[in-house]
């Protein structure tokens, strides 16, 4: 991976083994169930980035079949890492900010790929299938997160 951007660089040593494959500024997981997205967005407005999560439901009623979504915000379920982290609001700002100058390049680097091994990546193995989907919904960890009616209907059945 030709950056030095420490927030792709930790994301990117995280998922690199757990079978994501990478395009651009997403990594991505196809199974058979799903495809799930991590997505590393840059602000408009200064060196700020969000870290988007997304899950595709594959084989939805009414849905095309897509061979990887163009963008998260199409898919199924979305949303961002501040949802799987609630009141660490700070400590995601400072990570996040690269114009922050309280933590070092490494120690960035170190604590993204933290974040995404230790709380990302479960999640995205859990919402891999359609019932671990439904086990994330009852625990309530979708709540932070925009999901489609055709999910939930799914996962109701």
């Amino acid at each position: 991976m030709k950056t030095d951007n420490p927030i792709k660089l930790g994301v990117n040593d995280a998922l690199k083994d757990a079978q994501f494959q990478r395009k651009s500024n997403t990594w991505y997981r196809d199974t058979d169930e799903t495809i799930v997205l991590v997505n590393v967005q840059k602000s408009n407005f200064g060196e700020q980035y969000y870290i988007n999560l997304s899950v595709w439901v594959k084989g939805l009623p009414g849905d095309p079949c897509v061979r990887l979504p163009s963008q998260a915000v199409l898919c199924h379920i979305e949303g961002r890492l501040g949802g799987l982290m609630p009141g660490e609001d700070e400590r995601l700002r400072q990570m996040l900010n690269v114009e922050d100058e309280s933590l070092e390049k490494d120690q960035r680097r170190h604590a993204i790929e933290d974040v995404i091994t230790r709380i990302v990546l479960p999640f995205l193995l859990q919402c891999s299938t359609r019932a671990g989907i439904r086990e994330a919904y009852g625990q309530g960890r979708l709540r932070c997160f925009a999901v489609k009616q055709s999910v939930l209907d799914c996962i109701r059945e």
